[in-house]
């Protein structure tokens, strides 16, 4: 039921902040609900890595599995990726960057103390995102841990 409301309310919202106190409620009950510290995969979405967001949005969703399968509580953002793209009307033609995204979604998500590490897939200086990510993280003295490339075996052959 909570699930529905969250996507329900994720579809109707018309802009990032809406989008981010979604986010901020989500964080406060997975910290609630399980007892280890909330982490959250960065890297290529809509600028570099694979150079599509469906492509890169599948490394994430393996990045993803292999740290819950690794014993971490993972916050997925990848699941509001949809209505980011379709708030910004992001059209990968136009080469520009909505850096909106970073200010009125992730410094919410990354201010909020949910965040105890960034886990940075290979690949990520080549996206302008995710460099910013780092850079605040950094700055907000949350750890940043690159990813192996070797744990995503296949995936990297191109």
């Amino acid at each position: 039921m909570e699930i529905e409301r969250h996507q329900h309310a994720m579809a109707q919202a018309t802009d990032l902040r809406i989008l981010a106190a979604i986010a901020l409620e989500i964080l406060s009950k997975i910290s609630e609900q399980r007892s280890l510290p909330v982490v959250q995969v960065c890297g290529p979405i809509a600028t570099g890595g694979f150079d599509t967001v469906e492509k890169n949005l599948m490394v994430f969703g393996i990045g993803i599995r292999i740290l819950n399968a690794h014993g971490h509580n993972v916050f997925d953002q990848t699941i509001f990726q949809n209505d980011i793209l379709r708030i910004t009307q992001h059209n990968p033609d136009d080469g520009e960057y909505k850096t909106e995204i970073l200010d009125d979604f992730f410094t919410k998500i990354f201010r909020s103390g949910h965040i105890t590490a960034g886990y940075f897939l290979p690949g990520w200086k080549s996206s302008t995102g995710s460099v910013w990510e780092y850079e605040l993280l950094t700055s907000l003295g949350i750890p940043c841990h690159e990813m192996p490339k070797d744990w995503f075996h296949g995936v990297f052959v191109h």
